[in-house]
């Protein structure tokens, strides 16, 4: 357990750094320059609150809804006044406490880590399976935890605070803030007694979910399967084992005994409040593919053979046509549609999809004349210096 104290996590030093920190990518924003100015008044109150004891309201932002693939999703966007103390307590309490302990192959919001980490140890244990178990013996167990940062137990995150931060008042002012959220919802119901009912589940820490767009939310969801992941590695032995986020993979020569570690696997998530999803969790061989991180992967012989979903496909051409009615009616810019195919074009790198990067990109330059992104824009506009990398087309 790391010893971190609370009069060493909450100084302005600290503060300030965050505030540096958060102000990159987003100081053109009209709150963050409020907030920039009146900083150190505002740390100066908020360092003084927490020295005391007190844990700093949030500040009360509309949280936006978003539909992903039929799916409703709920972000709360976080003000850069709670941003700046979520990346005080993350930087210097959550990450150097809890990631000392975490597996390896955990790939997720971690420094260093991330989907292209995840990808490249899925590609390593590919081949190592494949070399040890032969290609035609390979299996894949994949699970998906069932609507994860909704389904998080506090009680859970209160348990991984206890057993990673020593100071009491650090996990008393973390796990307020992870409850703080729910607090707000709290405060909308109107009929007293059931209100005082929702308060002491709150204070029991028996509620259950976690805010999507919450950096102390981030580390939780990482942390909290962490034993999970433990008991995979340890007690089942299963080295070709990676987790990224709520998706997780095992690579083994018998479907047998994979079928059985599925069963066990759903048993043991409910020990931290989890639950698998059925739908999602299945064992097939490797010759007949599946799908990870948006990839899907499938020997073919000896070769590992890599392509890009086919909805994923179908969503970015479709997501093109809607960007470009809307860069007309002007409720978008080219420079958002631009960054859009940045990130898919770094998504595409993955895969081995030549033929449909090629037609990816013959639809931009349809709808938007490549800006930015193709040679012929170049070409057609000589005085532009080029940003980035250029595709051929």
């Amino acid at each position: 357990m790391a010893q971190i104290t609370l009069e060493e996590v909450i100084t302005y030093r600290n503060f300030f750094a965050a505030l540096r920190d958060c102000n990159h990518t987003v100081n053109f924003k009209l709150s963050v320059q409020k907030y920039n100015v009146m900083a150190a008044n505002i740390i100066a109150q908020d360092v003084k609150a927490i020295r005391e004891g007190k844990i700093p309201e949030i500040t009360n932002t509309k949280q936006i809804i978003i539909f992903e693939r039929g799916k409703k999703r709920i972000i709360t966007p976080i003000d850069i006044r709670d941003r700046v103390i979520q990346k005080v307590l993350c930087e210097k309490v959550l990450i150097p406490s809890i990631t000392p302990h975490l597996i390896y192959d955990n790939g997720a919001s971690l420094a260093g880590k991330g989907t292209d980490f995840a990808r490249k140890r899925l590609n390593l244990f590919l081949e190592k399976a494949k070399r040890e178990y032969g290609a035609d013996k390979v299996y894949a167990l994949l699970f998906d935890f069932r609507n994860y940062f909704d389904s998080i137990p506090h009680r859970e995150c209160y348990r991984v605070l206890k057993k990673y931060v020593s100071d009491e008042r650090l996990v008393n002012l973390i796990i307020g803030i992870i409850e703080s959220y729910k607090l707000r919802d709290i405060d909308s119901i109107e009929d007293r007694e059931e209100k005082e009912a929702a308060i002491n589940r709150l204070n029991r820490h028996e509620w259950t979910g976690i805010c999507l767009g919450s950096q102390i939310s981030q580390i939780m969801a990482v942390a909290v399967p962490n034993d999970f992941d433990h008991f995979i590695k340890e007690k089942l032995r299963m080295k070709y084992y990676l987790r990224y986020m709520d998706d997780g993979i095992i690579l083994y020569n018998d479907k047998a005994h994979l079928m059985e570690i599925m069963r066990t696997l759903k048993a043991e998530a409910v020990k931290y409040g989890l639950k698998l999803h059925d739908r999602k969790t299945y064992v097939t061989k490797a010759t007949k593919g599946f799908t990870f991180l948006k990839i899907k992967y499938r020997f073919d012989g000896n070769r590992t053979v890599k392509r890009l979903t086919r909805p994923g496909i179908t969503r970015e051409r479709r997501r093109l046509k809607a960007f470009a009615v809307k860069v007309r009616d002007g409720s978008m810019t080219i420079e958002d549609v631009y960054n859009n195919m940045q990130s898919w074009n770094a998504h595409s790198a993955a895969a081995k999809c030549y033929t449909t990067t090629k037609a990816m990109f013959k639809l931009y330059d349809q709808k938007f004349g490549g800006y930015g992104m193709t040679r012929k824009y170049y070409r057609e506009h000589p005085d532009i210096k080029r940003k980035r990398k250029v595709v051929r087309i």
